[in-house]
């Protein structure tokens, strides 16, 4: 009996030990991700779209006057104040100026997006290893990180998206009998 008992607390420790290792892997990879962001060619006119000036007018309105305000400075009944707010919170909070804060947000969508993805693969491969390979496979893809160098809504989005997926699987799986409903009722 108690060398059974000690051969499952030493199966246990190996396999925490496991992975744990893996762990380590995808934290070094995430980190490798954010130097090689800050070592790809960034800013012009290329890092622009067309919704980039209304974001940036829009978070210095806020900053300025408290308002959110259109380029032409009349108040602004169109565009969403999410991002815009996201932009003047940050530059307040870390006294920067607004085109730094973008950098900023971008990085922490990056962080946030690569913490969502490791915990859906982590959750869903049985194989770490495997998990591992497709988690520096995704991250270290030069489209994706070169996204986060731009003054584009979709970082910030891509990091909502991958956040609620990966809420959606941690409720799913809490819930036993009626996980199916709930994450019908949740995506309704």
């Amino acid at each position: 009996m108690c060398f059974e008992r000690d051969m499952i607390n030493a199966s246990n420790e190996v396999a925490w030990r496991s992975t744990l290792a893996w762990r380590i892997a995808a934290a070094g990879t995430a980190l490798i991700a954010i130097c090689w962001v800050y070592g790809l060619p960034s800013g012009g006119l290329g890092s622009f779209s067309y919704d980039s000036f209304r974001y940036l007018a829009g978070a210095e309105s806020i900053v300025e006057t408290g308002t959110y305000l259109d380029i032409s400075g009349t108040p602004q009944k169109v565009w969403p104040p999410g991002l815009s707010l996201l932009y003047a919170g940050v530059a307040l909070l870390t006294n920067t100026p607004i085109d730094q804060a973008v950098s900023t947000v971008n990085i922490l969508a990056l962080l946030l997006s690569a913490a969502c993805i490791w915990f859906i693969l982590e959750s869903s491969v049985d194989r770490l290893w495997i998990a591992t390979l497709c988690f520096v496979a995704f991250l270290l893809n030069t489209a994706f990180l070169s996204m986060h160098l731009k003054l584009w809504s979709d970082p910030p989005a891509l990091a909502m998206n991958t956040a609620s997926i990966a809420c959606t699987i941690m409720a799913a799986r809490s819930l036993t009998g009626r996980w199916y409903k709930w994450l019908m009722a949740a995506c309704a």
